[in-house]
């Protein structure tokens, strides 16, 4: 009577845990848990290896682990999974703006009209164009850069073209009334160059 074949031994697995993803309130390093990676088949013991393990610090921004099981015999099988540590999102603590000043405020830029001067030169003109103002690419950029607070985001236009300086100082009271703004950007006196 011959002995029964032994049954193979399985092969040896590795089944790591899913991604893991944490915030860091400060922006520091935090200590991140995760669960041990499980093993099936091979030759017992099997030992468990990764290069971090749970409960030690990871930085801000995403880090790959590696985790590698060796079984008695030498066979060994690897898995990875990514521990994410995400920033604190910026907040500032004024989100109403009033941008005051001339025409350079206003968004009056340069146009070529197509037609050339005596000297070969390209006439051109002035002529506003909100959308190239400094205060709307203001807004742009905030609402980009603070996401979490980007519907709260006011930047009031109060550019007025041709505007010297002391009409601005005139006028400013007012619109600092009726605006009632939690930051003023001031850029006056581009029209008194040269005058």
């Amino acid at each position: 009577m011959t002995s029964p074949t032994p049954a193979p031994t399985p092969a040896l697995s590795i089944s790591c845990p899913t991604n893991v993803t944490v915030p860091s309130p400060a922006g520091a390093a935090v200590v991140v848990m995760f669960t041990a990676p499980a093993t099936t088949g091979g030759v017992g013991p099997v030992q468990v290896s990764c290069t971090r393990t749970s409960g030690s610090p990871f930085t801000v921004g995403a880090t790959a682990v590696l985790c590698t099981a060796t079984d008695a015999a030498s066979a060994s099988t690897s898995c990875s999974f990514t521990v994410t540590v995400t920033a604190p999102v910026p907040q500032l603590l004024r989100t109403r703006f009033l941008a005051f000043g001339d025409s350079t405020t206003a968004g009056e830029v340069t146009t070529p009209t197509g037609t050339r001067l005596g000297d070969g030169s390209v006439n051109s003109r002035l002529v506003v164009i909100p959308s190239a103002s400094y205060p709307t690419q203001l807004l742009m950029q905030l609402r980009a850069r603070y996401t979490g607070q980007a519907t709260a985001f006011q930047v009031i236009n109060a550019g007025s073209p041709g505007e010297w300086a002391e009409d601005g100082a005139i006028r400013l009271p007012g619109v600092m009334s009726s605006v009632r703004p939690e930051a003023v950007l001031l850029l006056q006196g581009a029209n008194e160059i040269g005058a």
